[in-house]
């Protein structure tokens, strides 16, 4: 499918950050995002070994840390994802990583993020049995210009040479400008995102199994919102990864 204008803009910014970036790291070596040392990486490995990974129990739906069965938020809600997986919980380093990532702008740590969710698939290969794209979750195209990049696209990439599986961008597209889910309660986080996707070519996830990457999930009404658009649009299940989530 062609590349919208707004598309093909991004896409060269993102060149020529990324042969800046790589002009930069010649001259001056790399730094932690989190800590600041001088790294070979983004991600230094003594910060790494501080993240709360999430381990099993889980809940089967929403990947929420659970003694047995599902969570109290699953057996109110019934989310239209298949099943939701974070590599680890949104506080500490991931938290300052991802801000980092979104925030500060710092495109470079997006490439240990998603080396994180390649690991995590290599770890529990069931999660992404029979999986035939995957899709990172979409930003609204004012916020990728003000951005320059979708955050959720780069880790995406790194899942989909992992899983060998394609790596489908511009068919959901975010079509409403959101507040950010962060600043709301849950009731008004449902509502927000209500309206916010749209699927512009079906032909892509049609009778499929959808890996949707993105990077944090946290009351889970954004990818429940997406997923039920993927689904409305021929997808045959959704299944949602994060590298983090609010537990």
């Amino acid at each position: 499918m062609p590349l919208s204008v707004e598309d093909a803009v991004s896409t060269v910014r993102g060149f020529f950050r990324d042969v800046a970036g790589g002009i930069l790291d010649l001259v001056y070596p790399a730094r932690c995002v989190v800590c600041g040392d001088v790294q070979p990486s983004y991600l230094c490995a003594a910060c790494l070994e501080k993240i709360e990974f999430i381990e099993p129990p889980v809940c089967a739906r929403c990947g929420l840390p659970v003694d047995e069965g599902p969570c109290p938020e699953c057996r109110r809600i019934r989310f239209a994802f298949a099943g939701a997986r974070a590599v680890g919980v949104y506080e500490g380093v991931l938290r300052d990583a991802i801000h980092a990532l979104k925030y500060s702008c710092h495109a470079v740590v997006a490439g240990d993020l998603g080396r994180l969710l390649a690991d995590y698939l290599l770890e529990h290969p069931n999660f992404t049995e029979g999986v035939s794209c995957v899709i990172p979750a979409p930003i609204h195209a004012s916020r990728q210009r003000e951005r320059g990049f979708n955050q959720s696209e780069l880790l995406a990439r790194a899942v989909a040479e992992s899983l060998r599986a394609p790596l489908v961008t511009g068919v959901l597209r975010r079509i409403k400008a959101t507040r950010p889910q962060v600043e709301l309660p849950f009731e008004e986080r449902v509502e927000n995102v209500r309206g916010a996707f749209a699927v512009v070519d079906p032909a892509p996830i049609a009778a499929g199994r959808v890996l949707l990457i993105d990077d944090v999930l946290t009351t889970g009404s954004t990818a429940h919102e997406a997923s039920s658009v993927l689904l409305e649009a021929g997808a045959a299940k959704v299944y949602v990864l994060t590298v983090a989530r609010s537990c």
